[in-house]
């Protein structure tokens, strides 16, 4: 049975989006507690039991995620966001000065020590990490945290971004031999999930009399793509990337095509 860890601090409902996408379903997503899958070999598994057992960790990689001799196997572009330093809403804040000799609480102590020290800011970094269970936050002049926060829980204010951040799943230990074909199945499965975010199934009808230059035009950038000519018109269906089809809509629709239709993909596999 594969393990994997979803670190606290990662919308929960964007990696369940993910999941889905990937052909790996829930009934529940409770963070504090074990959760098996419905329809693939897989649990979600407490952070505490990361250092145990082998895994993977779907986690911020700014924050490290405190554990030692992960292996990042993929960046998953979700849930994106900045890590920003929030102070007192009330502070008459001027520049980074103001943060000489404060106590800063964060779960990225040394992206933030390096971001003081950049900026030659003398300030004590305070690390603390969430639980899974609860969100407690240690008292501190201010806080480095990850948006999107609502800085009004603190009372605080954003002021400054120290960096943008990145999720990402990573391996820890050494899987069993039968653990790695779910462990390679799972990320195929993720591969094409993340393959399918960026592209659309297209469907239009064209004049047959256009239909051969929107076909070669279509194949220079995606050679896969079906063609079915009857009454005068050809329908075409095809995957492209979104930012090339709304580049070249406008030239399509100069050539005739008609009753064009766009749909998501939950998952797309070269």
């Amino acid at each position: 049975m594969l393990k994997v860890i979803i670190d606290p601090g990662i919308s929960r409902f964007q990696v369940l989006r993910l999941f889905e996408g990937a052909g790996i379903r829930f009934d529940s997503f409770d963070s504090s507690s074990l959760v098996c899958s419905l329809n693939f070999p897989m649990e979600l598994i407490s952070s505490s039991l990361l250092p145990k057992i082998p895994a993977f960790a779907i986690y911020d990689w700014m924050s490290r995620f405190a554990i030692p001799d992960l292996h990042v196997v993929r960046h998953l572009n979700i849930d994106s966001g900045d890590i920003v330093l929030m102070v007192p809403s009330e502070a008459k804040y001027r520049g980074m000065e103001w943060f000489k000799d404060k106590v800063v609480a964060t779960p990225y102590p040394d992206l933030l020590s390096a971001f003081f020290c950049e900026h030659s800011v003398r300030a004590k970094v305070m690390p603390f990490f969430f639980s899974g269970v609860s969100n407690e936050y240690p008292l501190a002049d201010a806080y480095c945290m990850r948006t999107p926060f609502d800085g009004s829980i603190l009372n605080m204010k954003t002021v400054e971004t120290v960096s943008h951040s990145d999720c990402v799943i990573a391996a820890y230990g050494n899987f069993s031999a039968s653990d790695q074909v779910i462990a390679d199945d799972f990320l195929f499965r993720l591969d094409a999930a993340l393959s399918a975010r960026d592209k659309k199934l297209v469907n239009m009808f064209v004049p047959v009399g256009s239909a051969d230059i929107v076909e070669k035009e279509i194949r220079s950038a995606y050679p896969f793509i079906s063609r079915s000519d009857f009454s005068g018109q050809a329908k075409f269906e095809f995957v492209a990337d979104e930012s090339w089809f709304w580049d070249v809509i406008d030239h399509f629709k100069s050539l005739g095509a008609s009753d064009i239709y766009i749909s998501s993909i939950s998952s797309y596999i070269p």
